[in-house]
């Protein structure tokens, strides 16, 4: 799938000009809402609203600091692009309709809960420690592996 038409807002890194020829470059069609009118972008905003709101929940739930809200975005905007949409065709996920295939993940987790990282114990004796308490910031992008804060 490939993206034709870019809404957004006219907010400054939309519309400069290295993005604009970007997306004249890349066959993309850059569109623009009139400036402060965030209902024009309803969709958007909304879905922009509920990774916020799950953030808040994330923050305060974990007690993490709040420098570790941009892991958290990208954890929570990971499993909403999994989720079953029913405005999609056939009640697909996001990932679904871009890719064409069905995403199987099991790695579903709670973000901020308290996990153990195992350690390299080969050669190690055995009655040493084999895992670090840590913390679930989210999942890695590259591999079927989390992020966590040690």
């Amino acid at each position: 799938m490939k993206v034709k038409k870019l809404f957004s807002d006219n907010g400054g890194e939309y519309i400069a000009e290295d993005f604009v020829l970007l997306c004249h470059r890349n066959g993309i069609e850059p569109l623009h809402t009139s400036a402060h009118s965030p209902e024009q972008n309803g969709t958007c905003e909304r879905f922009n609203r509920t990774l916020i709101e799950a953030l808040r929940t994330v923050l305060l739930t974990s007690r993490m600091a709040r420098t570790f809200w941009g892991e958290f975005i990208m954890s929570s905007t990971y499993v909403r692009n999994h989720l079953l949409y029913s405005s999609l065709p056939y009640d697909m996920s996001p990932m679904e309709a871009a890719f064409g295939t069905v995403p199987v993940d099991l790695r579903y987790r709670t973000l901020g809960c308290d996990c153990y990282t195992m350690l390299d114990i080969e050669g190690q004796d055995k009655p040493l420690i084999k895992a670090n308490p840590s913390t679930l910031l989210g999942y890695s992008m590259e591999s079927l592996s989390y992020q966590v804060r040690i």
